[in-house]
């Protein structure tokens, strides 16, 4: 396998704009991943995450290119959503708050990873400060292109646009900027989309995410079916802490804990 690997120069192959979600990592920012991380190498159209996998590694691409991929389901046609090349890093805001994966990721071509436990990865962002403000602005403008971009379909509430029980999750789903999309079901969309699933008004509210379709979905339905509900991590143990509506909330809930 020909490829060029990661170098200080090596420039990502961003697919599509992403301002801020690219960042031009240093020599020195790259030896402290690689020390952290083991080497792979991939062959061509394997597998290297799964939409509704949690607790997946920290990914270096080493050489090749690396394809964030929404595969086709739910009436959902497939969508390349990034493409990383040569000194890129994967993921988003969900590697520090342990929602599931929304995408999968693949290299049809091949290439050489690195990857890194998420212990060893949520140790580097403690221990590594300058390089972890760097990951963590390039998460946060990810997760801002995720909620503004049609990406965001790949969570979809489907509810009356009156009823308490829809405008709980909208909200719930704002406050986490979870990015997702809104059907009035009173729509001809919203109502085509649920009458595609089988599915009636007593069904309702509906969130359909990349791995199952949620009937009569709560706030606390929604967060177990993306992976952010509460699971105790043997040696650990959390402090309270208050998450605040945006991203660096996001953040600072997982540095509440520590080891026991």
């Amino acid at each position: 396998m020909s490829v060029e690997r990661a170098n200080a120069e090596t420039a990502a192959v961003p697919t599509p704009e992403i301002p801020g979600g690219y960042p031009d990592l240093t020599a020195s920012q790259l030896d402290i991943i690689r020390a952290r991380s083991t080497e792979a190498v991939v062959e061509p159209g394997v597998s290297l995450a799964n939409a509704g996998h949690v607790d997946f590694d920290f990914i270096l691409v080493e050489a090749g290119e690396l394809e964030v991929v929404r595969f086709a389901a739910f009436g959902l046609p497939e969508q390349v959503i990034a493409i990383f090349g040569p000194g890129s890093f994967l993921g988003e805001l969900d590697m520090l708050t342990g929602q599931a994966a929304m995408f999968s990721a693949r290299m049809p071509a091949g290439g050489v990873i690195r990857r890194m436990p998420r212990p060893a990865f949520r140790q580097l962002m403690s221990e590594a400060p300058e390089l972890s403000d760097v990951i963590l602005k390039a998460f946060m403008a990810r997760r801002e292109y995720l909620r503004t971009s049609e990406a965001a379909q790949s969570i979809q509430i489907i509810g009356g646009e009156l009823s308490g029980d829809t405008l709980g999750l909208r909200n719930w789903a704002t406050r986490l900027s979870m990015p997702h999309t809104w059907l009035d079901v009173e729509t001809d969309d919203g109502f085509r989309i649920l009458k595609s699933f089988g599915l009636d008004v007593t069904d309702l509210p509906v969130v359909i995410t990349p791995t199952a379709v949620l009937r009569n979905a709560t706030p606390s339905v929604l967060a177990d079916g993306l992976g952010l509900a509460y699971r105790s991590v043997p040696g650990k143990v959390y402090d309270v802490v208050v998450v605040g509506g945006g991203p660096a909330g996001l953040a600072t809930a997982v540095y509440g804990a520590s080891a026991s």
